[in-house]
Order: structure tokens, then sequence, then C-alpha cells
């Protein structure tokens, strides 16, 4: 919560009057404490009501992000999981060709594959450490708003 109180100088006054100026702010999921002191005063019980709304509403989020990570988890594992049976559907293909007889083939097949799956890896662990970099940079935008 902060406060911020001024006297100012007020263009319709007389000399020597100020008009004082006041503004207050609360940031979080609940209202600030004095508002849901008035909030039970006017309805006995609204400030318990809009506590357990409150915490109703971290725990609908926190069980959504929850499985937004199962999911994440299952289709990166699903991701894997088909990308090693391409890789080794192209590489047990490039070599069979090469077992018949057409080595160029095979050997572009073959070959095809690894260099994929090789450029897919690299990719995916660049993307990876751009988004950390980028994480990092903005916890470290955080910390410094938050020491002003």
């Amino acid at each position: 919560m902060t406060q911020d109180s001024r006297r100012l100088p007020n263009k319709n006054s007389r000399p020597g009057e100020v008009v004082l100026h006041q503004s207050q702010s609360f940031s979080g999921p609940l209202p600030s404490p004095d508002a849901l002191a008035k909030y039970e005063q006017v309805v006995r019980g609204a400030a318990e009501r809009i506590i357990a709304m409150a915490e109703q509403q971290a725990s609908h989020r926190q069980d959504l992000e929850s499985k937004v990570i199962r999911s994440d988890i299952s289709n990166s594992r699903l991701g894997l999981w088909f990308g090693l049976t391409i890789g080794l559907a192209g590489i047990f293909s490039g070599t069979f060709l090469v077992y018949m007889g057409y080595a160029v083939s095979g050997t572009l097949l073959g070959g095809a594959t690894i260099v994929s799956l090789v450029g897919v890896f690299v990719y995916g662990s660049q993307g990876r450490k751009v988004e950390r970099q980028q994480n990092r940079q903005k916890a470290q935008e955080l910390q410094s708003g938050n020491r002003t």
C-alpha cells in the first residue's frame, strides 16, 4: 500500500490557502485491510467471503498451471518418442537400401535423417538458451524495479 500526500497550491484559493491532495493504492489479490474492514461493516461475513474467493481463485490458478505443466511434459515425451521412431525408421531404411544395393539413395536417406535430427536438437537447444536468458533478464529487471 502506498500513500501520497502533497500540499499543492490551488489557482482558485486565496493567498496562504493550500489544497491537500491524498491518494492511496494497494496491490494484491485482496483489498487493503481497511477496505476489508469496511466491507465487513457493511455486510457481516463479507471479508471472510472475499478472502475465501481469493483462496479459491489461487487454488484454481495453481490447478491450471499444474495441468499445463503436466501437458507440456507429456507433449515433450511424446515428441521424443516420435523423433526416435522417425529417426530409427530413416536410419534403418537407409541401411536397408544400402544392403539392397542402392548405396547412394541409402546413404542420402540415412544421412538426411541424421542431419535433420541433429538440426532439430541444435535448434531446440538454442531456443531454450534464448528463453532462459530472457527469463534471467526479466528477473533482473523485476529485482532492480523492487529496489527503487
